[in-house]
């Protein structure tokens, strides 16, 4: 689905109050956000508008449209993601994220069909730095199984993570 048919039917989503519903709270009337997802002559989309549609509606069709069309992909982060409250799922955040940039990295690499040395030097680092990462929330999450169990080794009765 390309990016203005995704915006096209988020904006008439009935569920979503279709573009009467969702016209006032953008700042639009109906016609002109119609007109803007129809791709009528004269009227665009703007960024933040969609943005915005998204938002409003919860719907990231627009989102995953546009990283289709770009040959990319979206990963959805954790919810409510506080470093300090929560450390293992910011280390899983970060590593999604440097992940998917070697595999970017890579895919740029393999375009001419050749690894050069400096290439695969660049790609060992990269790949040693990301089992570095896994290790190290391997062993944060070692010690958050530890410290739910008592001196005896056994978990607390009910006790879950």
């Amino acid at each position: 689905m390309n990016v203005l048919d995704a915006a096209f039917h988020t904006v008439h989503n009935r569920e979503h109050g279709g573009a009467m519903g969702l016209a006032p709270r953008l700042g639009k009337t109906h016609q002109a956000l119609s007109a803007e997802v129809r791709g009528a002559q004269g009227f665009k989309l703007g960024l933040l508008d969609a943005m915005s549609i998204q938002m409003l509606t919860g719907d990231k069709a627009i989102l995953y449209a546009m990283a289709a069309e770009l040959g990319e992909m979206c990963i959805p982060l954790p919810q409510n993601l506080i470093p300090d409250a929560s450390p293992c799922a910011a280390r899983v955040s970060l590593m999604a994220q440097d992940f998917a940039a070697l595999m970017g990295e890579l895919a740029a690499d393999l375009v001419d069909g050749v690894i050069s040395d400096n290439e695969l030097s660049r790609i060992e680092e990269r790949c040693g730095e990301l089992i570095a990462a896994v290790q190290g929330m391997l062993k944060h999450v070692a010690a958050m199984n530890a410290a739910t169990h008592h001196g005896d080794g056994q978990r607390p009765a009910g006790g879950s993570l």
